[in-house]
């Protein structure tokens, strides 16, 4: 008796596996990243850094993102900002999208500046197997100054390029 309970409770844990598989494809709503591309070099703001972002997905055409960031030259830079990224071919999470961006940003040294951020960004996500991405970004932002105590920081629109590496979940 034992012998036909043990074979019954196999045959259907195999059946659940068998229905869980054949379902396999996972739709992607939320991705982190973190941002090399200032590393490199950032053009908005004239030094190096990094940031994180989340991302999630709100429609298949349609994202939004929180970014914080970091970069450093002979000052610091913080920065918070809020994306909204239009996805045109419903590709939410994956290929070509455009982005729009607000945000408010903090120099300083032994002095302070307030900034608050309007940028546009292009960029193309690669995603290889299960979520691992990498995300080429091309954008124009421009501050505008809230407070200036520094007379020597010179803030203007700037040209970026970044390079976000993340996974997509």
């Amino acid at each position: 008796m034992n012998k036909y309970y043990s074979i019954a409770i196999l045959a259907i844990i195999m059946n659940v596996e068998v229905f869980s598989q054949e379902n396999n494809e996972a739709i992607q709503k939320n991705a982190v990243s973190i941002d090399f591309g200032t590393l490199i070099w950032d053009l908005s703001t004239g030094g190096y850094g990094s940031g994180v972002s989340y991302e999630r997905s709100i429609h298949e055409m349609f994202s939004v993102l929180g970014h914080f960031s970091y970069s450093y030259h002979d000052w610091n830079y913080f920065a918070f900002e809020a994306h909204g990224r239009w996805y045109p071919f419903k590709t939410a999470l994956s290929k070509l999208f455009t982005d729009i961006c607000l945000g408010y940003g903090l120099f300083w040294d032994d002095w302070t500046v307030n900034t608050i951020k309007i940028s546009t960004k292009a960029g193309w996500k690669f995603i290889f197997g299960d979520g691992f991405f990498f995300e080429p970004i091309i954008g124009f932002g421009f501050p505008f100054v809230i407070n200036d105590n520094c007379d020597d920081l010179k803030i203007s629109w700037g040209l970026g390029i970044g390079l976000n590496i993340g996974w997509a979940f």
